[in-house]
């Protein structure tokens, strides 16, 4: 993977979906793990400067997610037409 401006690329070519880092996430939204297909939520409490993250994830790989929504609350149905409509695997 190679990081840019905060910006992952990676094998996976996206539709219109948006591919971070795991790491460099820094808004709140839906995003989804390409790999696994698992949908997470990241509320503004989560990516807050002074606020505990509520959301942790430690892995020795580069994670590479795809932002849904900028809403982390958007319904699971939507989530996943979102996803299909990118070519992603949907596991949730």
């Amino acid at each position: 993977m190679k990081s840019k401006n905060s910006q992952t690329t990676t094998n996976y070519t996206p539709g219109t979906a948006p591919v971070y880092n795991w790491n460099d996430i820094n808004e709140p939204g839906t995003y989804l793990f390409i790999e696994w297909g698992t949908l997470c939520r990241v509320p503004y409490d989560g990516v807050a400067e002074g606020r505990s993250p509520r959301v942790t994830f430690f892995s020795n790989i580069p994670v590479a997610v795809a932002k849904l929504s900028d809403d982390p609350y958007i319904p699971i149905s939507k989530a996943r037409q979102l996803a299909a409509d990118n070519d992603l695997v949907v596991n949730f």
